[in-house]
């Protein structure tokens, strides 16, 4: 039997009030994607872990973290998603991604239930020298003891991910770098400023549920 694979915004549930239920989250997320992502020695891959677990007040919230600002980090100060470059010895692109979360906030995810993997992203280009994918799988997990962020991760947050749904705190802001200059968009949360690679994953599968 070939690979699950479901394109973008295939379900249509009216959740800009409503919070999203695992359910949901397990029907709109793909076993597999669409795009593949390139091997090659000329090609930087990573990967990342969207985190959910059961909310307080919602029926999932979303784990992020806030990097550590370094001069060398070209998303240094940036709210991310716990992750970081495939090492030659990682089994997989998910056990890359499992491992960063081991090391940056002391997490184990061995445990936790992989729902699927989103849409892979490209860094811009001229953010990096060498093109770099960014794979992104979606865990969902119980009872997750507290994290332990290392000297990369300056905070961790939970948010509601009714909030992204709802389109709270939505705007769009000038950015200019790295031989840009244009209009992108942002979300505001509780202090916090979500843009770029982490909010076009975020979109993705806001998408997929609208």
């Amino acid at each position: 039997m070939p690979p699950r694979v479901i394109p973008s915004n295939a379900f249509h549930w009216k959740l800009s009030k409503r919070a999203m239920k695992l359910s949901q989250l397990e029907l709109c997320v793909s076993a597999d994607t669409r795009q593949k992502v390139p091997t090659g020695d000329s090609v930087m891959r990573a990967a990342v872990a969207m985190v959910f677990r059961p909310g307080k007040r919602s029926a999932l919230e979303l784990l992020m973290i806030h990097r550590a600002e370094h001069p060398k980090d070209p998303w240094s100060g940036h709210m991310a998603f716990p992750g970081g470059r495939i090492d030659p010895g990682d089994a997989s692109a998910r056990d890359g991604a499992m491992r960063e979360v081991q090391e940056e906030l002391s997490l184990d995810l061995k445990n936790a239930k992989l729902i699927g993997e989103v849409e892979p992203l490209t860094v811009p280009p001229r953010v990096l020298e060498t093109e770099m994918w960014v794979q992104a799988f979606v865990f969902y997990a119980e009872d997750l003891p507290p994290t332990t962020p290392n000297m990369e991760v300056q905070a961790v947050h939970w948010f509601d991910f009714s909030r992204f749904n709802s389109g709270e705190g939505r705007g769009e802001f000038h950015y200019h770098g790295h031989g840009y200059d244009l209009m992108l968009p942002e979300v505001h949360l509780d202090g916090c400023r979500i843009w770029g690679m982490s909010l076009r994953l975020i979109d993705d599968l806001v998408g997929r549920l609208q």
